[in-house]
């Protein structure tokens, strides 16, 4: 496992809202990991695919980004999970980034419109 500093950015179109933190984590060939204050995130990164698992205490929520349309999962405790679309508009992945652009519906109504960025660097 290689130590990392991960820099993301998540912009919420539909009201302006802008996340810019930076977090510690680690990487391997297929996956990157890091914990946001409350949340431990898990990317995956398959052939064309990125599956993105972020779990807190009480509640998991899976997202797949493909280009096209995919379905994402939010779960509880002891409750139903809720399954929702997601439509990506952009995927781009190189080196040491990711750059997802995609809007999440609920029932055909829209639920958000998003733009991910995540940056990382090796620490040694």
């Amino acid at each position: 496992m290689t130590k990392i500093k991960v820099h993301i950015i998540l912009e919420n179109k539909e009201n302006g809202e802008i996340l810019d933190e930076t977090y510690d984590g680690f990487c391997t060939k297929e996956k990157l990991v890091y914990k946001e204050p409350s949340k431990r995130v898990t990317i995956y990164r398959e052939n064309n695919t990125i599956k993105m698992i972020r779990r807190e205490q009480e509640q998991t929520t899976f997202l797949t980004f493909q280009k096209g349309m995919t379905e994402g999962k939010y779960e509880m405790k002891s409750f139903e999970p809720i399954s929702f679309t997601i439509k990506t508009f952009l995927l781009e992945e190189k080196e040491n980034s990711i750059h997802i652009c995609y809007q999440t519906e609920l029932l055909k109504e829209a639920m958000g419109n998003f733009d991910f960025k995540l940056q990382y660097e090796v620490i040694k």
